[in-house]
């Protein structure tokens, strides 16, 4: 299982909330940014888009080479956590 953000901030945040759940250290999970991922796969993917704007900005997402990394991480299945009218 791999979680994917844009931001780093979020990537810490994301690992901190993971380590605190008390997951074994024998599942695989990792965390990191829509670049650390660049190049690799996981069967699942969570997707944290973490933006949300009155205006509709989404910040990194809108550079499609970024956003086409991030949605593309997975094998089998892709969960897309983010606001859905700053997405759509």
């Amino acid at each position: 299982v791999g979680f994917v953000s844009p931001y780093k901030e979020q990537v810490r945040v994301l690992r901190q909330e993971i380590t605190r759940s008390g997951i074994p250290a024998s599942v695989s999970i990792e965390v990191n940014t829509v670049d650390g991922f660049q190049g690799r796969e996981k069967d699942v993917i969570v997707f944290s888009c973490v933006r949300s704007s009155r205006r509709g900005g989404i910040g990194f997402l809108r550079d499609i080479r970024r956003l086409n990394v991030a949605i593309t991480r997975a094998r089998f299945c892709l969960y897309v956590i983010g606001n859905v009218n700053t997405l759509v």
